[in-house]
């Protein structure tokens, strides 16, 4: 069934690796502030209206209590698209705008 070569052992291992991390909320959440960073300081990413949600660690009113965990990622909810409506943007135009925007 696997094509001769692939150790499935180091496929499950590092499946198993990556979903641990994946599903540590606390590191999702010190990425997507990173991200937020980064996209908040860019000068064309702004223009065009691009938003990474803001991640709340903890309460402004108890900062000893904490919102994201482990288990739980808390953020703030922004109406709009992500990267894959792209795919269905019909206007060749604002196809361009978003893949210029992105690919700058």
């Amino acid at each position: 069934l696997a094509p001769k070569g692939l150790f499935l052992d180091n496929v499950i291992r590092v499946g198993r690796d990556e979903l641990l991390v994946e599903c540590d909320y606390e590191h999702e959440a010190q990425n997507q502030l990173r991200m937020k960073q980064l996209v908040d300081t860019d000068p064309i990413l702004t223009k065009e209206n691009f938003v990474v949600p803001d991640v709340f660690l903890k309460t402004s009113s108890d900062p000893q209590t904490e919102l994201t965990t482990k288990q739980i990622l808390v953020m703030e909810y922004h109406k709009g698209g992500t990267i894959n409506t792209g795919l269905s943007i019909q206007s060749q135009e604002e196809r361009d705008r978003v893949g210029n925007a992105i690919f700058y």
